[in-house]
């Protein structure tokens, strides 16, 4: 049996393109004022954060179980981050979220999302077309996955 390292999960994968457009100044933000420099108030919130800790601020439901990073729901902070550096799908809706919901979001999605009472973000195509065509309803959505 062959151990995975950090590099081959998909949590430290997205970790590290993050960090890197942290350290680069990508999220770097211009004033309205000309000449006068203004820091985006995500890259400042990351600036501080140690590498440990990353993983928490960036997924709402990240955990290490037998050696192995689980949960991919993203925080507000990791969804806004990773709006500016990956492609997305956004989907408004009205549903109020049941534990149920939560919980098979959590096993079955095997990539990056963001989910609220009033929205859904998919990080994957295959993902958004499933949820678009059961008729953007997540409830038939769950049931798929």
């Amino acid at each position: 049996m062959t151990s995975k390292t950090n590099k081959e999960y998909l949590q430290y994968q997205v970790l590290d393109i993050i960090s890197n457009q942290i350290k680069k100044g990508l999220l770097h933000n211009t004033s309205r004022r000309p000449g006068f420099g203004k820091e985006n108030l995500f890259y400042e919130k990351f600036k501080g954060i140690d590498k440990k800790s990353l993983p928490y601020k960036i997924f709402n439901n990240f955990r290490i179980k037998n050696g192995e990073p689980q949960g991919l729901k993203l925080s507000y902070l990791g969804n806004e981050i990773c709006k500016r550096n990956f492609e997305f799908w956004e989907f408004d809706h009205s549903i109020i979220p049941t534990p149920k919901m939560y919980l098979v979001l959590d096993n079955q999605m095997n990539w990056p999302y963001y989910f609220t009472k009033k929205k859904m973000v998919l990080y994957n195509k295959e993902d958004a077309s499933w949820y678009k065509i059961n008729g953007s309803d997540i409830e038939s959505f769950i049931e798929i996955i």
